[in-house]
């Protein structure tokens, strides 16, 4: 994937689990269609997360990938923007001052660590899954690592 400039960019993939939130279950593939519906009405959508990311890291990283693994179940998303709770922030999770209006309503007053403002939500094709290569291993398609491995949260690609 090229950016404008020509340099190489690179996406993040982050898997999606099925999560409870106050004794409320939510599927994977429901965090997704609520994901959607919100970018389908406002024209974007905050993602949340709490797994681990560092601002330095991601800098370059300008789409994300969710996926459910094991399956072909798979969405590009290109990233507006990132905002991240500061090393040594005092909870480590912040809430941005739009989340509320761009986060579908069962996630928009939860702190969380990372943030993506997201300006698309598309279906990823087992083909261009299988064209792009793990950041740290060249050798293993994305589509690949969607399934060796279910132990890992998150993975570079480009």
């Amino acid at each position: 994937m090229q950016t404008d400039q020509g340099m190489m960019a690179q996406g993040l993939a982050l898997k999606l689990q099925t999560i409870n939130l106050d004794g409320r279950i939510y599927t994977p593939v429901q965090i997704l269609k609520m994901h959607e519906d919100v970018y389908k009405e406002k024209g974007k959508v905050y993602y949340s997360t709490d797994i681990p990311t560092n601002l330095r890291n991601i800098s370059n990283v300008t789409q994300l990938l969710f996926y459910i693994p094991k399956t072909d179940v798979a969405f590009f998303a290109d990233i507006d923007s990132v905002e991240a709770a500061p090393k040594g922030h005092e909870t480590g999770k912040i809430l941005p001052h739009e989340a509320e209006v761009y986060s579908p309503q069962a996630f928009a007053g939860i702190a969380c660590r990372t943030w993506f403002l997201l300006n698309n939500i598309v279906p990823a094709s087992k083909a261009e899954l299988e064209r792009l290569r793990v950041k740290n291993d060249p050798n293993i398609s994305v589509y690949e690592k969607m399934y060796i491995s279910g132990r890992f949260n998150r993975f570079f690609y480009v």
